[in-house]
């Protein structure tokens, strides 16, 4: 395995031409194969929406809380979105 990772820093173009030769990825998926993918909606109670989505060894999990408030008088067809991304 060593190897593999070894020959895939210093050849990444190579190493990825072999797999495509074999018609497989490197995890030994099939290349029209996807990943075990699955989405939870509603996971996160205190949120007014979230979702909770497992793509492979990968988990990715939103939550939204929305805050409603009337536009300024002279501007009543505007709006703001402020978002907020925390990251471990």
């Amino acid at each position: 395995a060593t190897g593999g990772r070894t020959w895939r820093t210093v050849e990444p173009l190579e190493y990825y031409r072999r797999f495509l030769k074999e018609n497989c990825r490197p995890d030994g998926r099939e290349l029209g194969e996807f990943r075990t993918t699955t989405v939870n909606i509603g996971s996160i109670s205190t949120a007014d929406g979230s979702a909770l989505v497992k793509l492979g060894n990968t988990t990715v999990i939103c939550g939204i809380k929305a805050e409603f408030a009337a536009p300024p008088t002279d501007a009543p067809d505007k709006g703001y979105v402020v978002p907020n991304v925390d990251l471990p």
